[in-house]
């Protein structure tokens, strides 16, 4: 080791150190104190946590600020056999108190971003929604009317490789795109169809084959596929012709806005 990294590795020790302390003192906060400017909503948020076991203390910090901000609400956390011991012993306390339950899914034979959209899809109660696990919450939900995603963040036709993803032939779902954040999706009630399946697998094949066949799209290849639930989510947002509402107006990293993202899957970044 260089006398640099020498230097560096007490530093990062250190700030290691003090972020899991500041979180400690967080959980603290919301299992030991009260908030009187509490939600009374009664809505039960879906989480998916598979794959990767570290996501369970993610998660926990997601749903403990949650609930201190929203304490008449409830949580389902999807799980596989890679998360299931972990996120169990991670949120006992949740657990034996009766506001997170626990369900498994089968993630053998499945991507994360199939179990995802497999879960947005099944949500059919009114007072449902799902939100990832890297989420924040420093306020209370505001209310929910209609379809609901986090944040609109860009036309396809205004960003690339957005723009010619929508104008190769083998996409037939049109140019008028948004991408739409799906950290939070909230369906308001509409009830999915099969037709809503069809059109998000045909989505994701559309993706898989540019990705795979097309020269131009092969620097693209891993970041289009890494959030081809998302694109999906989006068209199929877009071709529902109902109206969309989002919960943020605007976001970024670590806002501190009423609720917030780390997006941890993208930047590795934790609260």
């Amino acid at each position: 080791m260089t006398l640099r990294g020498f230097v560096r590795f007490p530093v990062r020790l250190l700030r290691r150190t003090a972020r899991n302390l500041i979180t400690q003192l967080q959980s603290y906060k919301y299992q030991l104190l009260k908030n009187s400017n509490s939600s009374d909503f009664e809505l039960v948020a879906n989480l998916l946590v598979v794959k990767k076991p570290i996501y369970a203390k993610i998660a926990k910090i997601c749903l403990e600020s949650f609930f201190f901000h929203n304490r008449k609400c409830k949580a389902v956390i999807h799980v596989d056999n890679f998360t299931e011991i972990v996120v169990k012993k991670s949120l006992k306390r949740l657990i034996k108190k009766g506001v997170v339950k626990v369900e498994r899914v089968n993630s053998d034979s499945s991507t994360w971003q199939e179990l995802k959209l497999d879960l947005v899809l099944s949500m059919q109660a009114e007072n449902e929604f799902f939100m990832d696990a890297d989420l924040r919450w420093n306020g209370k939900i505001p209310p929910l009317k209609d379809i609901t995603y986090f944040v609109k963040e860009f036309d396809f036709s205004d960003r690339e490789p957005y723009r010619d993803l929508s104008r190769n032939p083998h996409w037939n779902f049109g140019n008028e795109i948004s991408m739409k954040n799906t950290s939070f999706i909230y369906w308001g009630g509409y009830q999915t169809t099969n037709l809503d399946s069809e059109l998000i697998r045909d989505v994701m094949d559309s993706i898989n084959q540019i990705c795979n066949f097309e020269v131009y799209f092969a620097e693209y290849k891993d970041s289009l596929l890494r959030i081809s639930e998302q694109i999906a989510l989006s068209v199929l947002a877009d071709k529902l012709e109902l109206e969309i509402n989002y919960l943020k107006a605007e976001d970024g990293f670590r806002d501190g806005s009423f609720v917030e993202s780390s997006y941890f899957g993208a930047t590795g970044s934790a609260f």
